[in-house]
This record gives structure tokens, sequence and C-alpha cells, in this order.
């Protein structure tokens, strides 16, 4: 099943001329240290005083890792208009700033406030500012930015309504489903989407309450779950969003403790987890959420140890397993995240080569494969990834061709696949892409239309979607 807007990409897989193809990489020259706290400035040796995280030495007031005093706020604009996002930041400076949108690296906006003039509808989604100094880091609060009306496009497997347009028909090319929609998620056969006014919308499978509801009755038109909502993501059965206050919620199936309240019973309401969250991913059956002091936190299932916490063992609450974090991705038993220094880190299940280290061995802690990296996702069991210049690389299983590289053989180092990319998405067993000049283009399993070109063939080589003029407003 894919899920897009119309003009708009949803959750990963969106972007305009400001985006992506940033340089990847936020300087970190030193340590990160805990929030709040401070280091030496190397230079000054003669301590008077520790307080609160800050430095005195000598004449030197103080150094101290950034902090956020004033987040970013929601923007709503027409197209044309302008939407603002700007933070105020302490800290010892230089600051370096970098923008992100749909978790993905935005070009050129490494400033504190970013303008996005003369916007379109493509330039709706979800954004947040990573700040960076030599002692530590901060993640502003994630916030929407909704322009015009974008609407929602739903298309292939319907079997639960997850499509949400009222029957369980599969669809084979893209359908309108819902308007002023600036993220979505999908699971296995449930999806999830969030308008700009902060509602957060489910429909589809809910055998195990992942629609949040309150019950565990399957639907086929989507239902208003929760509010104040800025970022959402889906699992195999289970579903989490974000809302405004960093709370982290989730709700479904937590049979192996993928939702992280610290119990392995399944819920049809969404229970809080935690607070601080500024990103959020869903695996198969864990979970992955990232802090505003960019530490990765992971729970659920950890038999190929995609926790990354160096064990094998299935975890209910949370366990924290990196720092200096600023994008992650979940697949079925595998997980990734890119580091603010432009690297890209994978763990998990690596049978079809998805960690893409040039093994087959899985991985309980992370292992470091590939640089200048702006955006990261997964499919069941293989991986893509898109580099600083727009070059789209993958790797992992590929029997149903989802790597895009024209053959069916697996792949444990990532290929080149593809240029000019500016987004990317995954499904099971196929993949997604949008190049610079608004087309969109798909590969792999397309058993019940998920590709959206029409047919139910699979492609090993990438194909159009047809109607690229759906992704923008001109």
């Amino acid at each position: 099943m894919s899920i897009f807007t119309s003009r708009l990409l949803m959750n990963e897989l969106h972007t305009t001329s400001a985006q992506i193809h940033a340089e990847a990489g936020l300087k970190q020259d030193s340590l990160r240290d805990n929030a709040g706290q401070a280091r030496w400035s190397r230079g000054r040796t003669r301590a008077l005083a520790v307080w609160m995280g800050w430095l005195f030495c000598g004449s030197q007031i103080w150094a101290a890792a950034p902090e956020i005093i004033t987040q970013p706020a929601i923007q709503a604009v027409a197209v044309g208009g302008t939407a603002t996002l700007d933070v105020t930041s302490t800290g010892t400076g230089p600051l370096a700033y970098q923008w992100f949108k749909n978790g993905a690296m935005a070009v050129g906006a490494t400033r504190s406030t970013l303008s996005l003039a003369n916007a379109d509808v493509p330039d709706s989604g979800v954004y947040y500012v990573v700040v960076t100094n030599s002692y530590g880091m901060r993640i502003s609060q994630p916030v929407t930015v909704t322009v015009g009306n974008p609407q929602l496009l739903a298309w292939g497997r319907n079997n639960h309504g997850q499509l949400g347009d009222g029957t369980t028909t599969n669809r084979l090319y893209p359908e309108p489903s819902d308007s002023n929609v600036v993220a979505a998620a999908a699971g296995d056969a449930h999806s999830l989407y969030l308008k700009g006014d902060g509602t957060l919308w489910t429909m589809g499978d809910n055998e195990y309450g992942q629609l949040g509801d309150g019950t565990t009755n399957s639907r086929s038109m989507a239902g208003c779950i929760a509010s104040n909502v800025v970022a959402v993501a889906g699992g195999y059965s289970h579903s989490l969003f974000v809302k405004i206050d960093g709370t982290l919620w989730a709700m479904g199936n937590n049979n192996w403790g993928q939702l992280g309240d610290g119990t392995t019973s399944s819920r049809s309401s969404p229970v809080s987890v935690a607070s601080n969250v500024v990103a959020i991913a869903g695996g198969g059956f864990h979970s992955l959420y990232l802090k505003h002091d960019g530490t990765l936190c992971a729970m659920g299932n950890n038999s190929y140890g995609q926790l990354g916490d160096g064990t094998h063992i299935n975890q209910s609450n949370a366990v924290s397993v990196a720092s200096n974090v600023v994008a992650l991705a979940g697949g079925d038993y595998h997980s990734l995240f890119v580091k603010c220094d432009g690297t890209l880190w994978a763990m998990g299940r690596n049978d079809g080569g998805e960690l893409g280290d040039g093994t087959i061995i899985q991985r309980s802690n992370a292992v470091s494969v590939a640089s200048n990296v702006v955006a990261v996702v997964a499919g069941a069991y293989h991986s893509l990834y898109l580099n600083n210049i727009g070059t789209l690389w993958a790797m992992g299983y590929n029997h149903n061709g989802q790597l895009g590289d024209g053959t069916t053989t697996s792949r444990s180092s990532p290929v080149s696949v593809a240029s000019n990319v500016v987004a990317i998405a995954a499904g099971s067993f196929y993949s997604l892409y949008l190049k610079n000049d608004s087309t969109l283009w798909a590969m792999g399993n397309n058993d019940y239309g998920q590709l959206g070109e029409g047919s139910t063939i699979e492609r090993h080589s990438p194909v159009a979607v047809p109607g690229p003029a759906l992704y923008r407003s001109a």
C-alpha cells in the first residue's frame, strides 16, 4: 500500500527545491555531553565554579551546549505566501543550524530562521531544526507547515480498508482520499495521517487496536483519534505519534513490548510512553524514537539485535542506544539511523544484506555503513538512502526487484540506482522515489498495484508513476 498527497508526497517522500541535497553533517568537534552539562573550553584552566551546566573559568564566563529558548511555531499559509520557522538558542558560539523536513536534511537551510517564500503545496510537511556546537546538540520540537490544501492520495492493497475510500477494493492508480494532509504513515494493513489542524486520522486493519479508537474494529473510512499531533509513524500492527508538547503516544500490538509502556499488553487507545521526543519510526515489531538531545531510544522485539543495545533481549521499556542522532528508520527486523556528521549506521537482521556493511552477519551493535547521508528509509528487508548530491543507494533483499538495479540479486553493499533524487520511501517489498523534475518512480513487488502505475506487474527497474503534475501546483 502507498499513501501520498496530491502535489505533496507524504512521510519521508516529499520535497521541493528547498529540500534534501543538503551538505550532510553538522560540525561536531568534540564529544557530546549530557543535557545541561558543560566542558572545558581548552585554553583556560582555573575553574571557579560549575553550576547548572555553566563553566566559569577565569575571565571566560562559560562554555555550554546549545539550548533552544524559543521553539518554532506551526505555520499555515496560502499558496504564494511566506511560511517562517525560527528558533532562539543559547550556548557557546559558534552555533550551527540544520533544518530537517520529514526526517531529511533540507538543502541550504542552515540558519536559525527558515523562510519559505512564495510557498507552494510541496512545502507542506513536518519540520525541525538541529542546533550544534562543540559541546553538544539540541533538536527543536517538530512543527507542521501547511501550504494551501494538500491532498492525500492512496493506492495499492485495500483488503482492510486501509486506503480509506470506504471500500476494500485495491487501487492501481493514486486516488484522492482526504485534504489538508501534511504527513502520513502506513503499517502492514493500516494507515495514519496528520492534518494541518493537528488532528490524527486512522483507517484499515484494527485487530490489535492499532487505529487507537478504543476498539478492535477495522474500518474503511478514516476516524479522528487525537489532536495536537505533529509526527506519526506506523509499525506492522502498531502505531506511534508525537504531540506538540513532545510526548510520545503508542497503540496497537504490544506482544514484544514495542509500545514501550513496560508491558506486553496490546492497547486499543493511545498510551503516553515518553517525553521530549522529536522523531519516531515504527519497525515491524519494534519502535525507535529520537529525543531532543539527540539520544536514540529503542523498544520491542530484539530477536536479531535490531534495538542496537548489544543483546537479543526484547525490551518493553525503551533503552538508549546511540547519541548525536538526527534521523531514523525501522525495517521489519533491522534499524537505521543518521548521525549529525552525516554517517549512516545500521543494526539488526542482515540475511539479505539490508544493513549494507558488505556482509550478511546480523548486528546487535550499530555499524557505520555510509557517509554524506541526508535521508534514510527501510522496507521489510531492504534499505534505501539518499546522499548529499541526490544519488539514491539501495541494499538488501531484492527478490522482487525492490532495489531497482534491474536484477533480483540481493546486495550486501549499497548500489547506486538513480540520480537527481530528492525524496525516498519504502514499502515492504517495493520502493519509491521522487526526482527533482517532480516525477515519481517505483520498483519492486506490485501484486496489489502498490507501484501505482496501473498494473500488477513486478518491476525490477524503476518505472514512472503517471501524473507527475499531482506533486506540484503548476
